[in-house]
């Protein structure tokens, strides 16, 4: 498997096409992989044996709402992991909802963002959380 510096985890095809232009408009050399369940979630932390892949990876975006297996639960399974589990992890999703903003922080999520509604705001969200979780987060390491 090839290097890559962000998995992007997003049932939505219109919200995985704007947060992956927005990535790479921010640098277009961010290699993301981007995969649309919680299934594939698993089977891709199961088998991410090359640590390479590992090393490199600098981000997970994930969606609180997605198919078969829901966020809170794939985040648990990354922190279960000691492979993952000091990859910083920003929840990216439409959901307000208290219990669930909780839930995500309780699990250990880096950062829990509310998806804007408008074009603009979204560009400018995802610009500013890399250039916090790509530029300063790992710079400052």
């Amino acid at each position: 498997m090839e290097a890559i510096d962000i998995l992007l985890v997003e049932d939505n095809s219109s919200d995985a096409e704007l947060s992956l232009r927005a990535i790479k408009k921010y640098d277009q050399d961010l290699a993301v992989l981007h995969l649309e369940d919680g299934e594939k979630v698993l089977d891709f932390i199961k088998n991410s044996k090359e640590q390479s892949v590992i090393n490199s990876l600098k981000l997970i975006i994930l969606d609180l709402k997605i198919p078969k297996i829901n966020g809170i639960e794939v985040l648990n399974h990354f922190k279960e992991s000691s492979r993952f589990k000091n990859i910083p992890i920003v929840m990216l999703t439409s959901s307000m909802e208290e219990k669930d903003i909780e839930a995500a922080f309780n699990k250990g999520v880096s950062s829990y963002l509310v998806k804007p509604m408008i074009y603009e705001e979204y560009i400018k969200m995802i610009h500013e959380m890399l250039q916090y979780w790509i530029d300063y987060y790992h710079n400052s390491k």
